[in-house]
């Protein structure tokens, strides 16, 4: 196969050995009472699941956008929300949230030139409200596109405090992931993957009609 070859080798055919007695089924075991209530109290929460689309500008305000309640909702926020790629879920005293977050990162200049270049109002990006200001100056704020539901605000709500709690953790470990993947990228260019060959091991398996037939 030009630089790598697949070999192939067959093989002596192995002993099998014959089928075990089905085991019979495990004893449910008893539920622990303190446990039995944690579950109570975990099956009364509100649990959501947010597939998130995110446009970072400047690394200082994201447009988000999730589908919900049969439609694309939308808000504006000064967090930077792919700190959040890494979590696959949090819980408040009322909910409990599944998060997966998908982004990419624009800065002004960028969507200027994109915007300027736009055949059809699709390809327009928005901008951010200019009445939307900055992390650093108010905390962790966001503004809803429209109209949007009670569990939506919720949902943003709960996120924004937990950035307010976590937001600086998050953000340095967003850094140290972005790094790393920068360091590999480069190494993998330096350090290009030799194929390898790709071995092959069978054995013809006979039917037990067969046994002893040539």
């Amino acid at each position: 196969m030009g630089d790598h070859s697949i070999i192939y080798n067959r093989v002596e055919p192995p002993e099998l050995k014959p089928e075990e007695p089905k085991a019979e089924p495990p004893q449910s075991p008893e539920v622990d009472p303190a446990a039995a209530v944690e579950i109570e109290e975990w099956e009364t929460k509100r649990q959501e699941w947010l597939g998130i689309d995110v446009t970072v500008y400047d690394g200082k305000f994201s447009e988000v956008r999730w589908y919900a309640e049969g439609h694309v909702i939308a808000i504006w926020s000064n967090v930077n929300f792919m700190h959040f790629s890494s979590m696959a879920d949090f819980e408040t005293p009322d909910a409990i949230y599944g998060m997966m977050v998908t982004g990419w990162d624009v800065t002004t200049k960028e969507a200027e030139a994109q915007n300027a270049q736009a055949t059809t109002p699709a390809e327009i990006l928005p901008f951010p409200p200019r009445s939307l200001r900055t992390l650093a100056k108010v905390g962790p704020q966001w503004q809803p596109v429209g109209v949007i539901s009670k569990e939506a605000t919720e949902a943003m709500n709960d996120l924004h405090e937990y950035y307010r709690k976590h937001g600086t953790k998050m953000a340095r470990e967003y850094e140290r992931r972005i790094a790393e993947a920068e360091a590999r990228e480069a190494w993998e260019k330096a350090h290009p993957t030799k194929p390898q060959d790709t071995i092959v091991n069978y054995f013809p398996i006979r039917s037990s009609q067969l046994k002893g037939k040539k």
